[in-house]
């Protein structure tokens, strides 16, 4: 089975009418298929959740008004579609993903990083892409 892990920005892509990357994503979507399902994980919806709250966001995409009750409401309709999967972690995968992360620099940005490839690694028994 090959799967497609979707990056936060692309569900917010998808969720917001007035995001510039709105059609694309809804092409991308549309080429997910039960046997080759777009996956959240964890870490993608904890930062779909908390981008899809952000009054600025609402503003720039004329969404305002948005609680986190409606935000829950749009990850829970898309965990109702078919072709959408959750991808839990093993117990294990803390400790993969501390060593991918550990860095001689200050680099915010790899915690993420670390944690999406340490997802990577426990799905990648099947084909994945990574969006």
């Amino acid at each position: 089975m090959s799967a497609a892990l979707f990056d936060s920005n692309l569900w917010l892509a998808l969720t917001f009418d007035k995001h510039p990357f709105h059609e694309t994503a809804r092409t991308v979507f549309r080429d997910c298929k039960s046997k080759s399902p777009a996956v959240f994980c964890r870490a993608t919806e904890q930062s779909f959740l908390r981008l899809a709250s952000t009054p600025a966001l609402h503003a720039t995409y004329e969404s305002i008004g948005l609680n986190n009750h409606d935000v829950i409401g749009f990850l829970e309709d898309f965990h109702k579609l078919p072709h959408v999967i959750f991808a839990d972690e093993a117990a294990t995968s803390r400790n993969l993903w501390i060593t991918l992360a550990d860095r001689q620099t200050a680099s915010s940005k790899v915690w993420m990083d670390g944690c999406l490839s340490r997802r990577l690694r426990h799905l990648c028994k099947s084909t994945l892409r990574y969006f």
